[in-house]
């Protein structure tokens, strides 16, 4: 009689004490740009959907890995969709459907939550949880370390991000699109 292994579960978390739960968020949130944040992944598209809106799906690939015995290097690849987004609760969860790293099914949830309480201060918490069968070739503490060690990434590049002025930036730039769009109306309006 054959026996099959539990699903496995865990989470990994990160603190960031230079960024507010808002502030991870407003990075965190693109469903399809994940590569800017997670290393591991160099392209991530958008393939189905409506980026956020749950049913989307995006498609990841990582860079090319070298093999051990000289051959081809191998590129990592899975397609995520999107299950549920909430950014109230600064959270959204997604499901592997395809992918060749043997995963069967996986369903995860990332979030930015306040550190010390809201209003409170005292910067934010990533956290990544999970549920998925055994990924053969894989061990649950393995799958557990990976995760920790992108979402310690992910969260390092956020508070590069906003210790650059990254999201003044992107306010900036978003009302200089509004000020440059008006003017070619403005100008349009008068050769017309």
């Amino acid at each position: 009689m054959e026996t099959q292994e539990a699903t496995w579960e865990g989470s990994a978390q990160a603190k960031l004490p230079a960024a507010t739960a808002d502030e991870a968020w407003s990075l965190l949130e693109d469903f399809s740009g994940i590569h800017r944040l997670l290393p591991g992944i160099k392209t991530c598209t958008l393939v189905d959907g409506a980026n956020g809106v749950p049913g989307c799906t995006r498609h990841c690939v990582g860079p090319p890995v070298p093999s051990e015995n000289g051959g081809e290097p191998t590129v990592y690849w899975a397609t995520e969709r999107l299950l549920s987004f909430d950014a109230a609760e600064r959270s959204y969860s997604y499901e592997v459907t395809d992918s060749n790293m043997g995963f069967r099914r996986y369903v995860a949830t990332l979030r930015a939550k306040p550190e010390g309480g809201v209003g409170a201060g005292g910067g934010c918490r990533l956290e990544w949880s999970f549920a998925a069968d055994p990924v053969e070739g894989w061990s649950r503490d393995r799958l557990v370390g990976y995760l920790q060690y992108g979402l310690e990434e992910m969260g390092r590049r956020i508070e590069e991000a906003v210790k650059a002025g990254f999201l003044e930036a992107a306010a900036k730039s978003g009302e200089e699109e509004k000020t440059v769009k008006s003017g070619e109306e403005e100008t349009a309006a008068k050769s017309g």
